[in-house]
C-alpha cells in the first residue's frame, strides 16, 4: 500500500464534525487479482516509464487480449471502522472542540486515520495462488526452485497464516499446492520445466517482474515470522527475550510500510510464531533445563528447513536495507546538517547505486516514497527531531544502528558501507579535483567504479528484487 492521501480523509472528518448526529463508517474493502489486466503496463512502469494516460481508444486495442486466462478476483471486506468511536480512543476531547475551525487534534487525527483504514484494507488480504507462488518464487536466488519444494513452502505459508496471531479477517486459497502451481502456469505467471531429476518452477524476467505485483498484495500477512526468520539467518540461537530485543526496533519500520496492524504485546505474539514455527520443524526448540532458559534455534544447514526458514525470511530483507541504509548516511554526515529532502534524495541515490552495482532491476528499492515512510517512523519514534528544519540526532539513533546490525550478515554490511564510502569519495574528489589549467575536461583523471562493481557483485547477499507497491 502506497501512503494514504489526506484530502479525501480531511474532507470526510470534518464533514462529520459538523454533524455528529449520523455515524460515519469506512469499510475496507480488498481487491485481489490472480493476474491484473494491465501487466504489460505495470512492466513499463516498473522500468521507469510515465503512467499513460488512458483513451477511449484503449478499449478497442485490448479486445484482443480478453481472449487470455485472468483467474478469479477476490473481494474481501475488512472490519468497518466507525469514526466517532475511533476518535473517542485517539481524540477523547474531540467533541469539545469540535466546533473549533482547526482544532489541535486534527492534525494528527487525518494521518492516523489513513494508516488504520489502509492497515484494515491489508487486514483483509486474499492469499490466492498467484500471490503465494510470487512470494515463493521470488525469494530465490535466480527465480527457479524445484516444485516439490515450492509446493511444500506453499502449504506451510498457508498453515502459518491460519494460525498466526492476531487479525483474521484474510481468506486463504482453496485446493492444494499442485494445483495452485498447475494454476499459476496456466495464466501464464511462472514456467514449468520438466527435468529428469524433478519438475522445476521457473520465472522469467518478465514473469519475475510481474510477479513483483502479486507478493506485495500479501507479504504483509507474514511480516513477523519473516522477521523472525530473518533474525536466525546470522545468529544460530535465541532466548524470547534476546529475540524480542533484537528485532523490536526493526519491527515498526515494517508495520508503517506494509501497514501491519500493530501488536498489543509484540513479545507474546513472537512467543506464538515460534511456537507455529517450531511445529513447522522450522525452527528447534530446547527446553528450560536448570540455569538455561528454553531457546530456539534455527535447522542445520543442509537440511531442507533451512532452506525453508530462508525463503521465509527474504521478503523483509528490502525494508531492513532501506531502514539500515538511511540511518547510515544519516550517521555520516552528522546531526543537523541535512533537511528532510536532502536525506530522502541521497538515500535514494546510494539505494539506487546499491541496486546498479549489484546488476539488478529493482526501482522501487529506491522509491523516495518509502524513505519518506521511514523518516516518518523515526520522527515518531524520537531517534531524530528537527531543529530549523534540519535533522538531528542523538545517542539513541547510534544505538539503533548498531543494534540492528546484527541483523545482517558481514559481506552486506560491508557492501553497504563500502558503496556509501565510494559516494562519499567520490563527492570530495568531485570538489576537490577539478581538472588543471590548460588541461582538457576530457583529460582529466576518471573516477574508476570497476574496483567497486566487482566487489559489490561478488558478495554473497545482494538487495532483493523489491517490488512496485499497489496504490
Amino acid at each position: 500500500m502506497l501512503p494514504p492521501r489526506p484530502g479525501m480523509l480531511a474532507m470526510t472528518l470534518r464533514s462529520f464534525l459538523r454533524d455528529t448526529r449520523r455515524e460515519v463508517a469506512f469499510v475496507p474493502v480488498y481487491i485481489g487479482y490472480e493476474k491484473v489486466f494491465e501487466s504489460l503496463s505495470y512492466q513499463r512502469e516498473l522500468s521507469g516509464a510515465s503512467k499513460k494516460k488512458e483513451s477511449p481508444l484503449d478499449l478497442i486495442r485490448v479486445l484482443g487480449q480478453l481472449k487470455q486466462p485472468f483467474g478469479k478476483v477476490y473481494l474481501n471486506i475488512g472490519e468497518p471502522l466507525k469514526l466517532g468511536e475511533w476518535l473517542d480512543e485517539t481524540a477523547p476531547d474531540w467533541k469539545a472542540s469540535r466546533h473549533q475551525r482547526r482544532p489541535e487534534w486534527l492534525t494528527q487525527a487525518v494521518p492516523q486515520l489513513g494508516h488504520e483504514i489502509a492497515t484494515r484494507i491489508n487486514a483483509a488480504a486474499a492469499l490466492n495462488p498467484a500471490s503465494l507462488t510470487a512470494l515463493v518464487l521470488l525469494s530465490t536466488a535466480h527465480h527457479a526452485i524445484e516444485a516439490s519444494l515450492l509446493q511444500r513452502q506453499l502449504a506451510m505459508l498457508v498453515r502459518l497464516a491460519d494460525k498466526l496471531p492476531g487479525r483474521h479477517d484474510h481468506s486463504l486459497p482453496e485446493g492444494t499446492p499442485d494445483e495452485w502451481v498447475a494454476h499459476c502456469a496456466h495464466l501464464g505467471l511462472v514456467t514449468l520445466r520438466p527435468q529428469s531429476l524433478g519438475e522445476l518452477v521457473i520465472a522469467t524476467p518478465e514473469q519475475a517482474s510481474l510477479l513483483t505485483w502479486y507478493r506485495n498484495n500479501v507479504l504483509h500477512l507474514l511480516a513477523l515470522p519473516a522477521l523472525i526468520a530473518f533474525a536466525f539467518r546470522n545468529t544460530a540461537q535465541y532466548t524470547l527475550e534476546a529475540l524480542e530485543d533484537q528485532i523490536s526496533p526493526a519491527w515498526p519500520l515494517l508495520v508503517r510500510e506494509l501497514f501491519v496492524p500493530e501488536a498489543p504485546e509484540l513479545k507474546a505474539d513472537i512467543a506464538a510464531t515460534l511456537a507455529l514455527m517450531s511445529e513447522e520443524g522450522l525452527l528447534e526448540y530446547q527446553a528450560a533445563t536448570g540455569d538455561t532458559p528454553e531457546r530456539w534455534s534455527r535447522p542445520v544447514a543442509s537440511q531442507e528447513p533451512s532452506e525453508q526458514l530462508r525463503l521465509l525470511a527474504q521478503p523483509v530483507q528490502p525494508t531492513l536495507e532501506r531502514g539500515y541504509l538511511l540511518i547510515a548516511a544519516l550517521l555520516q554526515h552528522g546531526s543537523g546538517t541535512l533537511d528532510r529532502e536532502s536525506l530522502e534524495s541521497h538515500s535514494g541515490a546510494l539505494a539506487e547505486r546499491l541496486t546498479l552495482l549489484s546488476g539488478l532491476n529493482a526501482p522501487e528499492f529506491f522509491d523516495k516514497r518509502l524513505f519518506s515512510g521511514l523518516l516518518d517512523t523515526l520522527l515518531e519514534l524520537e531517534f531524530i527531531w528537527l531543529e530549523s528544519g534540519q535533522l538531528c540526532f542523538g545517542e539513541a539513533l547510534e544505538d539503533l544502528q548498531v543494534h540492528g546490525r546484527d541483523l545482517f550478515d558481514p559481506a552486506l554490511r560491508h557492501r553497504l558501507q563500502h558503496v556509501r564510502l565510494r559516494d562519499s569519495e567520490n563527492e570530495t574528489e568531485n570538489e576537490n579535483d577539478a581538472p588543471t589549467e590548460g588541461m582538457d575536461e576530457e583529460q582529466a583523471p576518471a573516477l574508476d567504479d570497476h574496483e567497486a562493481a566487482d566487489e559489490a557483485v561478488s558478495a554473497d547477499h545482494k538487495p532483493s528484487d523489491t517490488s512496485s507497491q499497489r496504490e
